[in-house]
Order: C-alpha cells, then sequence, then structure tokens
C-alpha cells in the first residue's frame, strides 16, 4: 500500500489470494499479472492505483471484492471470466477510462455502485443469468451503473430469463434496448430514469411479469407493446411516461396492476390514448385498467368465401364468425348447367358451418351438370379402400383393378391411373376417387 513508486508486479503462482488493500494507492503501477492460482481478489487490493491501463483476471478468480479497483481511472480494458460468481461493491467505481465492459454468466451478484461514475463506458454486455443487484443500503439506492450516463449500448445475452432488479436505472444515454425472447422477468426500477429511451420498445411474450417502477420516467417512449404472457405489472412501471402515444396489450386478460411507492403502474400516462386491446377482451380491461378510456378491440381474424368462378355459382355467408363467436355459415348457389362440388378445405356440405379460429378464405368449387364426373362425396378412411401420400406419391390400397382418378380442388382431373400406379403430385390438396368408392381428401407433402 502507497508504494506510488511501484510501476509493475508479477505476482508467483504460490499465490491464492490477494488480500484487502494489497497494493492500496500504488499510483505509479501501470501493469500488473495475476496467475491462475488466485482466487479471490480482495476488498481494496487495487483501489486508487489510478495508473493502471489493463488487468486480465485469470478464470480462477470466483469473487472480486469491495472497491477492488476504486479510481482505477486510467483501466481502459478488463476481461471478467466465467469464473467470476460475485463483483463486489463499489469494485470499479470510477473507472472513467473504461469503454466496454461484459458481464459473464456466471456472475450471481453485482455489488452497490459496482461501476459508479464509469463515465466513459459506451458498451454493456450482460450475460449473467439469475443475477442480482444489491443497491439498497441503509434506505438510500446505490444502482451499479449510476452515472454512467454514456452507455448507449446494453445488450442482453440470449440466455437471460431475468432482468435484475435496478440495473439499468439511470442510464439516460440509452436510446433503444431489445428484451430477449428468453426474459420472463423485468426486476423492479428496471430501467428507471431511462429518460433516452425512444420510439417503441416490445416486451416478448415470454415475459411474464413486470416490476414496480420498471420504466418509471421513460418520457421518451412513444408506443409500448406488452406481451401476451404478461399476467402482472407492478405499480408505477410505466410511471410518468408522458410520451406514450399508444398502447398495444396482446393479452386476451388483461394483465394485473400493482401499485408501488403508492403509485398506480400508469400513473401520469395520457390516460385517453388509445389502447389496443385483443379482440372480446373489453371487458376484462375496462375492469383492471380502468385508467384508461380509449380502448380499440383489433380484429381477431379476416374470413371470406367466395365461388371459384362467378359464372358457374356464387357463394353467400350467411353468418359472419367473431372472435366471440367463432361460428361461420356459407351457402353456395350453382347457376344453370351446373351444381356445386366442394370448398377448398375438401368439405362438399352445403350450407356449410365452421369454426372460424385464424385467417381463412374459403373458395366453393362448382362443376358443370354434363361431361363432368365431379368426385362425388367425400368419404371417410372406414373402409376396405385405404388413400394415402408418401414421398409426393398418391397410394392406393385394397381397389385392385379399380381406376383412380384425382381431381384439384378446383375439380380439374389431373391424373388417372390403376390401384397399382404410384403417380408423383405437386404439394398440395387433391381428392382421390377410387372406382365408385366415396372420393378421399388427400394430402401431398414434398
Amino acid at each position: 500500500a502507497y508504494c506510488s513508486g511501484l510501476t509493475s508486479v508479477t505476482i508467483p503462482n504460490s499465490v491464492t489470494s490477494i488480500g484487502n488493500g494489497a497494493f492500496w494507492d500504488c499510483s505509479g503501477l501501470t501493469s500488473v499479472s495475476i496467475p491462475n492460482s488466485v482466487t479471490c481478489i480482495g476488498d481494496s487490493a487495487f483501489y486508487g492505483c489510478s495508473s493502471l491501463t489493463s488487468v486480465t483476471i485469470p478464470n480462477s478468480v470466483t469473487s472480486i471484492g469491495n472497491s477492488a479497483f476504486y479510481g482505477c481511472s486510467s483501466l481502459t480494458s478488463v476481461t471478467i471470466p466465467n469464473s467470476v460468481t460475485s463483483i463486489g461493491n463499489y469494485t470499479f467505481y470510477g473507472c472513467s477510462g473504461l469503454t466496454s465492459i461484459t458481464i459473464p454468466d456466471g456472475v450471481t451478484s453485482i455489488g452497490r455502485s459496482a461501476f459508479y461514475g464509469c463515465s466513459g463506458l459506451t458498451s454493456v454486455t450482460f450475460n449473467a443469468d439469475s443475477c442480482t443487484c444489491n443497491y439498497t443500503f441503509n434506505g438510500n439506492y446505490f444502482f451499479p451503473f449510476e452515472g454512467c450516463s454514456n452507455i448507449t449500448n446494453f445488450t442482453f445475452g440470449n440466455n437471460i430469463t431475468i432482468i435484475p432488479s435496478g440495473l439499468c436505472c439511470g442510464l439516460k444515454g440509452l436510446t433503444s434496448i431489445t428484451i430477449p425472447n428468453s426474459v420472463t422477468s423485468i426486476g423492479d426500477e428496471a430501467f428507471l430514469g431511462c429518460s433516452g429511451l425512444t420510439g417503441a420498445l416490445t416486451i416478448p411474450n415470454s415475459v411474464t411479469s413486470i416490476g414496480g417502477a420498471a420504466f418509471w420516467n421513460c418520457i421518451g417512449l412513444t408506443s409500448v407493446t406488452i406481451g401476451s404472457g404478461v399476467t402482472n405489472i407492478g405499480g408505477a412501471a410505466f410511471y410518468n411516461c408522458t410520451g406514450l402515444t399508444e398502447i398495444h396489450s396482446l393479452s386476451p386478460v388483461a394483465p394485473q396492476l400493482g401499485t408501488y411507492w403508492g403509485y398506480g403502474a400508469f400513473d401520469g400516462v395520457p390516460s385517453s390514448i388509445p389502447v389496443h386491446i385483443p379482440c372480446g377482451s373489453s371487458t376484462s380491461y375496462y375492469s383492471r385498467w380502468s385508467y384508461f378510456s380509449n380502448f380499440v378491440e383489433e380484429e381477431g381474424f379476416t374470413f371470406t368465401a367466395t365461388s371459384a368462378n362467378e359464372q358457374q355459382g356464387t357463394v353467400q355467408i350467411l353468418t359472419m364468425p367473431t372472435c366471440t363467436s367463432p361460428q361461420a355459415v356459407v351457402y353456395a348457389t350453382a347457376n344453370s348447367g351446373y351444381h356445386f362440388d366442394h370448398w377448398s378445405d375438401g368439405s362438399t356440405s352445403n350450407p356449410y358451418s365452421l369454426t372460424v379460429t385464424d385467417d381463412l378464405d374459403l373458395i366453393g368449387y362448382f362443376v358443370s351438370d354434363g361431361g363432368t364426373e365431379g368426385i362425388g362425396e367425400v368419404g371417410s378412411q372406414q373402409s376396405e379402400v385405404n388413400v394415402y401420400a408418401v414421398e409426393g406419391k398418391i397410394v392406393v390400397e385394397g381397389a385392385e383393378g379399380e381406376s383412380v382418378r384425382v381431381y384439384d380442388v378446383t375439380g380439374r382431373m389431373v391424373q388417372t391411373f390403376t390401384h397399382s400406379s404410384h403417380q408423383a403430385l405437386p404439394a398440395g390438396v387433391y381428392m382421390v376417387k377410387v372406382g365408385q368408392h366415396p372420393a378421399r381428401k388427400v394430402v401431398v407433402l414434398r
């Protein structure tokens, strides 16, 4: 300690730990070699080593003590190995020369103000899953990256399931964040005061809970999409996000809203902005999200029913499906000289009742009364004839000597053969007529 003239030191392989304050205020120390035998770097071990420019921490080290590199203002590069499980309080406090840092996946704990005042930091890569930030002490808050106002890029690894409480609090330089699909929860105050965040924020469907004050005072956000998996939003989560012009909530059941520091989840957000919600969910949202007054139900799906040829016949939708009543009824009316044959999904029912839960364009097909065989009624596979597709080919079993006719979805015959032939076809849906047996619908995959 206080050896201001010491410029370099080599620590031998016999050393397993570097004790508290070992090189305290060795202001002339520019380089240090730490061997693989070292497992622990003690509190304040390199405190005030203002000339130290770089340090490589070996894979043997599991913990870095409180204030270990406090005030190492010339430190421009530091590698934290995967072996490290804890970064202490104030460990890199005031290391203003650092420009980037990676928190490896082995880290489970980051102490108070661990990177406070690292004003040169512009980029952080965070790979530590199940990590906690210990940022409270005697009722006060000491966030890990507080004062790092120049961090513009904070990247979360795809293995992350939890964004720790307080992790990015106060990072005003952040303009955007991408939350990976692996994340299931966002901790309290995780992005509190990130006023530089602008534009749209998307919270993926994997997230189930958003912590209290998570996006407190993120005034630059204009839009937020809350994934379908979110069930709970903490109080003050979006407090004073005054720039929001719209919210999209994808859950069909409105997430529960909590209180935090006495504030509601959306207090300070303009209450009249449009809140886009899933079709049929307005009752839930009006009940749980009564703060807002302008709910917009999105369309659940689109459904159309048309004729393949208007000269042959027309199609009517007798009952239009909705997200709350998905039953549809359609009817096909053939023109003179034609008769209805089948729908594009293979059904030959007319009128036809079906359940619609996704986008669907249904087409009705007609055939001429004269000179066209048609394909008859579509039967089940519960008979002695077995029809199926293998590697793009139609296979017929149990109909020796009978002719096989294959029609596409327009009713056009595309192939005829005997039961023993296996003919290759393009991928698609086909109707197969074997002799006088009921037609079969077969899907060919290639």
